[in-house]
């Protein structure tokens, strides 16, 4: 059974994923199988917060990822339309973002990651947006725009060679409307994207044009909640259409 999965993942990997024609797309039943390989238990150690608007608290707590160091816990209040930040105990520290179209804004922020510089990238899925800020919260270019019908959702920083290592440190950003990755590579100072010429500007009128795809690394996935990178260093995507969990390995 597990390798009729794997065949048929394969199959649907040419059809659909054709960015990423090097790289097999394995199943839920392997990964399942994969991480019941080592049992561990674990123990309640704490939580804080409530449902509101108060400094602290959540409308819809909806992504988690520590800086560097694990100074800054920093937490998407999706609903709240802000980004909140704590110490790893649970200490309020500071917040930024609120509702809105404006630089800094958002409007459903999904997801977020913490670059080699401490530096939070956004997924302002409502505003179709990537927005950067430094580790306290300010402003800071570059941003990418797409078109209303694109959804962001996950957004992360490869921290793996397991790809290849042409795509370590990349970023690489869900769509759950399209059920796409998207692929950025950044420059050598970490601080701008390299887009292809066709999207200079940071900004692309409609996903589904031909100069849109050559950011795309695969599709097909059926509408992309969450991207992480296992353990393993493979990346990992969470598809709400097919209700599977995907992994992505070299061929």
């Amino acid at each position: 059974m597990r390798i009729c999965l794997f065949i048929i993942a394969t199959v649907l990997l040419v059809i659909f994923v054709f960015p990423l024609s090097n790289y097999i797309v394995t199943g839920s039943e392997e990964i399942t199988s994969w991480t019941n390989k080592t049992q561990e238990n674990y123990a309640f150690v704490t939580e804080w917060s409530s449902k509101g608007t108060g400094n602290g608290q959540f409308l819809r707590p909806h992504d988690l990822e520590f800086s560097n160091g694990d100074k800054y816990l920093y937490a998407v209040d999706r609903d709240g339309n802000r980004i909140q930040v704590f110490n790893k105990n649970g200490t309020f520290l500071f917040k930024f973002g609120e509702k809105g179209q404006g630089d800094g804004q958002f409007l459903i922020p999904y997801g977020l990651d913490v670059d080699a510089r401490g530096h939070v990238w956004v997924a302002d899925r409502g505003n179709h947006r990537i927005q950067q800020f430094d580790s306290k919260g300010k402003y800071d270019e570059p941003k990418i725009a797409w078109s209303k019908s694109t959804g962001l959702t996950s957004l992360i920083f490869l921290d793996s060679d397991k790809l290849g290592y042409q795509y370590r440190n990349d970023m690489f950003v869900g769509d759950v409307h399209n059920g796409r990755i998207y692929h950025f590579k950044l420059n050598n100072e970490r601080d701008d994207l390299i887009l292809p010429k066709v999207l200079a500007g940071k900004s692309t009128v409609n996903p589904t044009v031909s100069a849109a795809k050559e950011i795309v690394f695969g599709e097909g996935f059926g509408g992309i909640t969450d991207l992480t990178v296992g353990p393993d260093g493979y990346l990992y995507v969470v598809s709400i259409g097919q209700g599977k969990v995907f992994r992505i390995v070299p061929q």
